[in-house]
């Protein structure tokens, strides 16, 4: 089940908005976004003591635990699920705190970003009365930081080794170009043309060594 790791005003029934971050893969809630003296959510806590800041976590593994992996002892191992069904229970988790009552603005890192977006179609899709739906309306902005809207192409070539590597669903879910995130990044596109989700992207310029651009 995701995790919803409370920061800064949370419990403050009187704060005019929630913002979510969401980490990318193989990451988790506390210390993804920095150390202590440099997390991020805690220096926006700090800007905006009105403002209700959480941090998500969700299990987002690249590999999977398997005894016979030559990389078992470099890289964290773990689980994960498909996008869909993944953003079906950070949806549930988000009503269950009760999130979405109130103006809301998600900040996301790479693959969190798709799983943001997916939450979204998710509730946009969900009967028109639902807690769902009052979320999508009450959602004001999100933030894109390296998100590969159209997959990346290192995921791609990492899969060419999924035997040896032992890759999960969530590295598959990131080849460049695949149905499923192309269908997913259409729909964002035409859905915030006519809602008002305002949407900030920031995006690599500068190439990684051999790698190139990762996203």
């Amino acid at each position: 089940m995701p995790e919803l790791v409370p920061v800064s005003g949370c419990d403050n029934p009187q704060r005019r908005a929630d913002v979510v971050f969401v980490h990318g893969l193989n990451g988790d809630p506390r210390d993804y976004w920095g150390s202590p003296g440099t997390y991020w959510p805690a220096w926006l806590g700090e800007d905006l003591p009105d403002v209700g800041v959480w941090s998500l976590g969700y299990e987002n593994a690249a590999f999977k635990p398997r005894w016979f992996s030559i990389l078992r002892f470099f890289f964290d191992r773990g689980s994960a699920m498909p996008l869909y069904d993944r953003a079906k229970l950070v949806l549930l988790s988000l009503e269950l705190q009760e999130i979405g009552n109130k103006p809301l603005v998600f900040i996301t890192h790479s693959m969190g970003g798709l799983l943001v977006k997916q939450v979204l179609r998710t509730a946009n899709e969900s009967p028109s009365q639902s807690q769902s739906r009052t979320l999508l309306e009450n959602t004001r902005g999100v933030c894109f930081i390296a998100t590969p809207h159209i997959g990346a192409d290192l995921a791609r070539w990492v899969s060419y080794f999924r035997t040896t590597l032992g890759t999960t669903v969530a590295v598959d879910e990131l080849k460049s170009h695949i149905s499923l995130l192309r269908s997913l990044n259409s729909w964002y596109r035409d859905f915030v043309q006519h809602h008002k989700i305002k949407t900030l992207i920031f995006y690599e310029m500068k190439p990684i060594g051999r790698l190139g651009l990762v996203v």
